[in-house]
């Protein structure tokens, strides 16, 4: 399994990660979260901000593998 596979297996998004992804700075991820209008719902793990990849991705518009309907 490729590190990239891997890596997109993970359900658990950092806020670094969320900020490559939506190509902004981490600094204006904490900025908004602060001020309680980021779009996209987080929790806190032992002190660190976490976003599910699932709403990560729903946020972008994508479909989960696995889930189109025709199954």
């Amino acid at each position: 399994m490729s590190r990239r596979v891997a890596a997109r297996a993970k359900p658990f998004m950092s806020a670094n990660e969320v900020a490559i992804v939506l190509c902004m700075s981490k600094a204006t991820i904490h900025r908004s979260l602060k001020r309680g209008d980021f779009p996209i719902s987080h929790f806190v793990i032992n002190g660190t901000i976490r976003f599910l990849r699932r709403d990560v991705d729903n946020f972008l518009g994508m479909k989960e593998p696995g889930l189109t309907g025709t199954d």
